[in-house]
This record gives structure tokens, sequence and C-alpha cells, in this order.
């Protein structure tokens, strides 16, 4: 594969490199986009118009995703989530009685 010499900023995938580093956790194409930023350096990551939020098709597609977000929040990458995004569909601590209360 090449990239298309009428687009400046085209490039290929480095696919290989990428399944070197992070294993086969790739469920959809926003994997794979994820992790490019991620060895690329970005240290601030924003989503939108991703939202995966239908179990029967999106699932799997969810999982490793989810995984990426890890990935990078462990590095100490920010992570930015439209509100409106079904991505996370449990977007809030679990409250413990004592612990957290959702107002902490």
């Amino acid at each position: 594969m090449k990239a298309d010499p009428e687009f400046d900023c085209a490039k290929v995938l480095p696919a290989e490199k990428l399944l070197s580093i992070f294993g086969g956790h790739f469920g959809s194409s926003f994997a794979w986009m994820f992790a490019l930023a991620l060895i690329e350096g970005f240290t601030d990551i924003s989503i939108h118009g991703i939202h995966l939020a239908q179990q029967s098709e999106y699932g799997s597609q969810r999982d490793t995703f989810h995984w990426f977000v890890g990935v990078a929040q462990s590095k100490g990458i920010k992570v930015n989530i439209d509100e409106d995004s079904g991505v996370f569909i449990a977007n809030q601590a679990y409250e413990f009685k004592g612990v957290y209360n959702g107002k902490n």
C-alpha cells in the first residue's frame, strides 16, 4: 500500500508496528486510529462522533476501544469524549456508601 500523493499528509498506517506494540487489540478502525495517535506522541486526544452504543453491532468494537482509552490514560494522556457519546454507557463512578457519593 502506498500513500496517495494527491494528499500531502497521507501516509500508510504502520499496522505491523502497531501490532508489535499493542498485540491484537484492534476490533475497529477507531482502535487503529487511537493506537496511531499513541505512537505519534499525542498527549491530548479528543473523541467526537463515535458512539458504539449498540451492543449487537458494536459490542466487540467498543471493548477494544475501551482498552486503548485505558492504555492512554495509564500513560497520563488526557482523553476527552463528547458528553453525548455512547462509547462509555456507564459514564459514572459506582457509588460506595461513605466513600463516594458522586459529589466528591
